[in-house]
């Protein structure tokens, strides 16, 4: 293991480092290689971007062992890590610091602080030097794997796409938060005329589009 300079503590790493037990999991990766003419192009070109050479490597030799633990042999997400984490410049290589390897390079699906997890999510953790795991994920969006019935009896990949399928709990109170603040919710809530729900649109053949004022009908 590395030692790699760490920027001030990171609320959402140590709750990751307190997840359910760490152990190794078996990806079951399907995401598959993209085509070689696609991606090896954008990922030369994101390489002239960052002023590095083709062969440079910066965080296979930073780690001895590579720091690959768990990620299918796949050329492309191997690349993958090498253009994220040199993407910054030297000074400002430090974790926390994650990459999600789903998804293409031009995408840029590298940062602090992890974006909105998708069903094909492979959030591997520079921090860590590994994937994180199907609970850690559950843990990222706000649930306890501990209260949630029912998990072993679906495989890692399952519950990864379930994890992504769902919405952040700190978004859904936010969301909440924002209606109960909102001046016409609370109007509605004090028994004033209650907000009348959109008229589906009798022009639209699938039924979902709504009339604005200056509709026809």
């Amino acid at each position: 293991m590395c030692s790699l300079r760490r920027s001030p503590v990171c609320p959402l790493d140590r709750t990751v480092r307190r997840a359910a037990k760490v152990q190794t999991e078996a990806i079951e990766d399907n995401c598959v290689d993209l085509a070689t003419g696609s991606w090896v192009e954008k990922h030369k070109q994101l390489r002239i971007e960052f002023g590095h050479t083709a062969s440079y490597q910066p965080w296979r030799r930073i780690c001895s062992d590579g720091g690959f633990q768990n990620i299918s042999q796949s050329q492309r997400q191997s690349d993958l890590l090498e253009l994220a984490w040199m993407c910054r410049s030297k000074k400002k290589r430090t974790v926390p610091w994650y990459i999600d390897l789903s998804q293409s390079a031009d995408r840029r699906s590298w940062s602090s602080q992890p974006h909105c997890l998708a069903t094909s999510t492979i959030l591997y953790s520079y921090g860590l030097q590994r994937l994180l795991t199907s609970s850690e994920l559950m843990v990222m969006q706000g649930y306890d794997p501990s209260s949630v019935s029912g998990l072993e009896t679906v495989s890692n990949q399952q519950r990864r796409h379930a994890t992504g399928e769902g919405m952040a709990l700190p978004c859904i109170g936010s969301i909440m938060l924002a209606l109960a603040l909102s001046p016409t919710f609370a109007k509605h809530r004090s028994g004033s005329k209650p907000i009348s729900p959109p008229v589906p649109c009798r022009m639209s053949q699938c039924g979902m589009h709504t009339c604005g004022r200056g509709c026809p009908i």
